[in-house]
């Protein structure tokens, strides 16, 4: 965890006392809430952790139920997509190596074909 940068030191008067020393003020609960601070902040970040640990692993369960589904329907496919938190899911089902040289040509050829398109011409030669 990251350390916190110790709090500046009071003002001083001109004989060096701090102002909370020359009028005898010293304020206890300054520790206190530093304590309560760095327990909130501790907190909160297993709060995040957690949640997002169950996060993932609901994601992970819905490309699995996903997958299911459509090995019913495809014999063979490939998913490559973002989530909503803009990681890659990425999902491959192949039962043997015909199926899985079917499916990188049929990558390679998407990819060819789309990447054809936004090629802007040549410049004339001049």
């Amino acid at each position: 965890m990251k350390q916190m940068a110790p709090r500046s030191k009071a003002p001083s008067d001109s004989d060096g006392k701090s102002k909370k020393e020359s009028t005898g003020d010293v304020d206890p609960s300054m520790d206190e809430s530093d304590d309560m601070e760095d327990k909130l902040i501790v907190g909160a970040i297993k709060t995040y952790l957690e949640n997002h640990k169950e996060r993932k692993r609901v994601n992970q369960d819905n490309i699995e139920m996903l997958t299911t589904i459509l090995e019913e329907y495809l014999q063979s496919f490939l998913i490559i997509g973002y989530n909503y938190d803009g990681e890659v899911v990425t999902s491959t089902s192949a039962q043997n190596q015909v199926q899985v040289d079917a499916l990188n040509t049929g990558i390679l050829r998407y990819i060819g074909q789309h990447m054809a398109r936004d090629i802007p011409p040549p410049p004339p030669p001049w």
